[in-house]
């Protein structure tokens, strides 16, 4: 009988995280039941960490994936949360919101089809800030206009520019959304890494696409360099992936299959596929008249160019017929273009004429 593959659950997330026993009321949860469960871990202090300690307590093998900076620089963290990925059955993240490395693993993990379950937590002991200065607000003179609200405010900022409605609306809808994502709390008491914090959630948890994303970006960045005047300087953002879109290309069966299914317009699909046709057959064959010339091909015969002469001058061998016209004003039919032409040295004149080749130089 074959053995049971191990379940192998990826256990990472930001190295402030010190609570233990919610990493052990998770995976407890999410592992009842599994098979041989394999742990494995990027080797980092925090979650990564926690989730070894887990393994050793409940007797469970441990793989780790320890990044290489030596050999790969900067690349090392991105490589190794590539690696870790690629073979586990279910991924475990307990992330804060705003660590970068949770955030690119969590992106890779569902880029690559693992499962994943994202644990979000507070951080208990936050680093020390400086508390900045509480201005009180200027009340309005008496009899003046009450101040204007925030989106107001936005949607006037865009008006004065000459936005359109729909980018009024959208950019405003992302304004709330942002204020909302963080507790109601005013934009003019954020700043970068509440911006980075939200866009890297819409990535990350919102899986929403890469122009959305961009959509989103571009309405904060107004709303803080255009509305409230303060231009954010380092967003350190993880950006959604952008899909490869490839053009869709019919065989030669597959036209005919589709030209046959239109009785009625057949006539005009099948003028303009042969119209395109026409066309690619032109240009190889202009391609083909370019080439240099390799040399005689035979006995008593002696290859020429007809064409076009760059510049004004006319080749060896060959004698210029002229620009224009004859004094006279009789037509000629090498002079079609109104463009010098170049016979081939020893022609008799008349003759071969007609059969003229434009070359694209």
């Amino acid at each position: 009988m074959a053995a049971t593959p191990p379940f192998r659950v990826l256990v990472a997330g930001s190295r402030a995280f010190a609570d233990y026993p919610l990493l052990c009321a998770t995976l407890d949860r999410l592992l009842a039941g599994r098979g041989p469960v394999v742990v494995v871990s990027g080797g980092a202090g925090g979650a990564d960490r926690l989730g070894e300690r887990y393994a050793a307590d409940r007797g469970l093998p441990v793989e780790r994936y320890v990044p290489d900076w030596g050999a790969h620089g900067r690349a090392a963290g991105p490589i190794r949360n590539r690696e870790m990925v690629a073979k586990c059955a279910l991924a475990v993240f307990f992330w804060d919101g705003a660590s970068p490395g949770t955030a690119d693993a969590i992106a890779r993990a569902r880029k690559a089809g693992v499962p994943v379950e994202v644990v979000r937590y507070a951080d208990p002991t936050p680093p020390p800030s400086p508390t900045p200065a509480v201005v009180a607000p200027q009340a309005p003179p008496a009899g003046g206009p009450p101040p204007r609200k925030l989106l107001d405010r936005v949607r006037d900022a865009l008006r004065v520019r000459h936005y359109a409605i729909r980018t009024e609306d959208a950019y405003a809808d992302w304004v709330k959304r942002f204020v909302l994502f963080h507790g109601k709390r005013h934009p003019d008491d954020m700043g970068e890494p509440e911006v980075n914090a939200y866009l890297t959630h819409l990535a990350v948890e919102g899986g929403v696409a890469a122009s959305t994303q961009n959509q989103a970006l571009c309405a904060l960045l107004f709303l803080y360099v255009h509305v409230l005047g303060r231009p954010l300087d380092q967003l350190r953002v993880v950006r959604a992936a952008r899909p490869d879109r490839l053009p869709v290309l019919l065989s030669q069966n597959e036209v005919r299959v589709v030209l046959d299914r239109m009785p009625v317009h057949r006539v005009v699909a099948d003028e303009r596929h042969r119209a395109g046709r026409d066309e690619v057959d032109e240009e190889e064959a202009g391609e083909r008249a370019t080439e240099p010339d390799p040399g005689p091909r035979g006995a008593g015969e002696n290859p020429a160019v007809v064409g076009r002469v760059a510049g004004g001058e006319v080749a060896e061998g060959a004698e210029d017929v002229g620009d224009g016209p004859p004094a006279g004003g009789e037509h000629r039919p090498d002079q079609q273009c109104g463009e010098p032409l170049v016979r081939r040295a020893g022609e008799v004149e008349g003759e071969g004429l007609n059969q003229r080749v434009c070359f694209g130089w």
